[in-house]
């Protein structure tokens, strides 16, 4: 009798292949495991075959060329996302099922890249990249007439280029509620929050990502109300860090859209987490601070936050 070193059976040593280079003549691996582990590569052996099929199919259906510089060897071609989901995506581009998808999606949702313009694309874009500190912005938006969906809009086209944009449609569920949703489905190093009526005039947030700045939160003051509402931005780790002590980022309980900047300010401070103005970014709003509210009952909100406010702080 003897032991397979591998599934740990004791067999009759007729289960074992012959090997005159160990002491006892016998394999240390019992016949069926050996083959096993044959059935298992030729296995990873005829995935691999598919897998360069299927890939090779998708390349010549969509050209078989880079469709910004012509590079035509499949070596370095790649399968972009063309609004720049591909972070998103939860199946591997070495999944035979993620090509197949490519082929009937026909054009629709990718594009064929040579790798260096598909680096090119995912930096201009803000695109997240991992390993690379990547930028997400959250809008909360109320859309109540046609006037702030312009702004929403130009808002939009003037941050394009600068990172990713998630828009939470504020239902009346609050400011504070909306960017605490906003934060929670993104998935970026730093994270900015904007009014739908801001407007970036001059500057990149990018630089908001450089090495002795980026673990600091920042403000970016707008010319006419200096309101932090209209554009905080800040790592990662400030979220996680009100979540651990406070239980919220946002504080929902000053509902509407009054206060819950100057709460999450208030408990900056309180923490003594340093804080910096950023002046060569510059951003203009529109509507100073109270487009929105003006239309689901402003002043009642503002006096009954104040007060909520007033007496979460007054002891402190």
């Amino acid at each position: 009798m003897k032991e397979c070193r591998i599934c740990k059976n004791l067999l009759d040593k007729k289960m074992f292949h012959v090997n005159t280079k160990t002491s006892d003549g016998l394999c240390s691996d019992c016949k069926n495991c050996v083959e096993e582990r044959r059935n298992s590569k030729r296995q990873t052996a005829n995935a691999r075959r598919t897998r360069r099929e299927i890939r090779l199919k998708a390349i010549n259906n969509y050209g078989g060329k880079c469709v910004n510089c012509g590079f035509s060897d499949i070596r370095a071609l790649q399968f972009d996302h063309i609004f720049g989901t591909g972070s998103l995506e939860k199946t591997t581009g070495t999944n035979p099922k993620y090509y197949r998808r490519i082929i009937e999606d026909n054009g629709k949702n990718f594009q064929l890249l040579c790798a260096n313009c598909n680096w090119i694309k995912r930096y201009e874009n803000g695109e997240y990249v991992g390993g690379l500190k990547s930028l997400g912005i959250i809008i909360p938006h109320y859309p109540f007439n046609k006037e702030i969906n312009q702004d929403l809009n130009l808002c939009r086209s003037s941050l394009c280029n600068n990172g990713n944009i998630y828009i939470v449609i504020n239902n009346k569920i609050g400011y504070g509620a909306a960017c605490n949703f906003g934060i929670d489905v993104t998935f970026e190093d730093f994270l900015c929050i904007s009014n739908n009526d801001i407007i970036l005039v001059e500057g990149n947030l990018k630089d908001l990502l450089i090495e002795n700045a980026f673990s600091v939160p920042k403000i970016i003051p707008t010319p006419i109300d200096n309101n932090p509402r209209s554009f905080f931005c800040f790592p990662r780790w400030i979220y996680d860090h009100f979540l651990e002590k406070d239980g919220y980022f946002f504080d929902e309980r000053f509902k509407g859209g009054y206060f819950e900047d100057d709460d999450l300010l208030k408990r900056i401070k309180r923490d003594r987490i340093k804080i910096e103005y950023i002046e060569s970014v510059v951003v203009v709003h529109k509507g100073g601070g109270g487009t929105t509210m003006k239309y689901i009952g402003e002043q009642e909100y503002f006096d009954i936050n104040k007060k909520r406010y007033d007496e979460k702080w007054s002891n402190i």
